[in-house]
């Protein structure tokens, strides 16, 4: 009785999300709210497992709204709603994985799906990926028609150097949009993880906390990477790889500064002192990261090679 109870609630699940995506509406759904929607589908696996019928339950929903829908709702639905759910359940299932290493996972996988969308969707003929373009041209070009009332009055050189510098940042802006997508998944994987923490109160799900941000690393592996990403983009005269690398080279950046940033503030913190000190500390500490991000992007190098801090989790 209790098993027809779960298949039935599992069901009403399902067609609601069929209902929703046949009807177009994930394809205006701001992306931030997208996270919410895994909450049933998470709270409810987390007292049943999953099995072959929720696969295919899963799949067959992902059929029905490309065919009766669209093919932008059934990508979106399958990469930022069913797979991120699949993950965070084994995700809190699992005792080997921590905090850090479930965002790091969630991550990947929202930006692999966002990815997929995008290359799926212009093949298709629709190019989400020239309206992002799009939408950072028209940003440098108001920039640039207000250059006079930004800096005001300029020398004809002066004019021309921040002319040059502008178009220099819109071409990184526009090759390095893929990075960019990646600290946009990193929000979005917070978003559902805290979202799904507080909205799924099981055992599972408490075995995680937000605190073990402030107690990992990187894995060294990650200095390959870092160091790959910028041979490609210094060395290579293929403009694919170059691009590739100076992605992959900020993707590692960006990961190495917000460790570094978790880590710094866990060494002030942990320190005994008054609130008033670690307030201060704190203040005088992102007022450095603002004007010397590169010290702090340069401790989270020197903490993953030689685990200054003695932590365990290692992403």
């Amino acid at each position: 009785m209790e098993s027809q109870e779960q298949h039935r609630i599992r069901l009403i699940i399902s067609i609601t999300y069929l209902v929703i995506g046949v009807l177009g509406l994930y394809s205006y759904m701001f992306l931030f709210l997208v996270p919410i929607l895994t909450i049933p589908l998470i709270r409810h696996h987390l007292s049943v497992p999953l099995d072959i019928k929720s696969y295919v339950l899963d799949l067959s929903t992902v059929t029905i709204i490309f065919l009766i829908g669209s093919v932008s709702d059934a990508l979106i639905f399958a990469t930022q709603i069913i797979l991120p759910s699949y993950v965070l359940i084994m995700a809190y299932k699992s005792n080997q994985l921590k905090y850090p290493q479930i965002w790091m996972l969630l991550t990947t996988v929202i930006w692999a799906g966002l990815v997929v969308t995008l290359f799926g969707m212009e093949s298709l003929g629709v190019s989400y990926i020239s309206v992002l373009i799009h939408v950072i041209d028209e940003v440098f070009l108001t920039l640039e028609m207000n250059i006079t009332n930004l800096f005001g009055e300029l020398t004809l050189d002066e004019f021309e150097t921040i002319t040059m510098i502008l178009a220099i940042q819109k071409e990184i802006m526009r090759d390095c949009l893929w990075a960019f997508l990646f600290g946009f998944g990193a929000i979005l994987a917070l978003i559902n993880i805290q979202v799904t923490k507080r909205f799924s109160n099981t055992v599972f799900s408490n075995k995680v906390s937000f605190m073990q941000v402030f107690e990992y690393r990187l894995s060294r592996f990650t200095l390959v990477l870092l160091l790959m990403g910028l041979l490609l983009f210094i060395y290579s005269t293929n403009v694919t790889l170059v691009v590739i690398g100076i992605n992959i080279f900020l993707i590692m950046v960006y990961l190495y500064f917000i460790t570094s940033i978790f880590a710094l503030t866990s060494l002030i913190l942990k320190r005994k002192a008054p609130p008033w000190y670690h307030m201060l500390i704190l203040i005088c500490f992102f007022v450095m990261v603002s004007s010397v991000p590169y010290l702090v992007l340069l401790y989270g190098i020197i903490d993953t090679i030689f685990n200054i801090r003695k932590v365990d989790i290692v992403v």
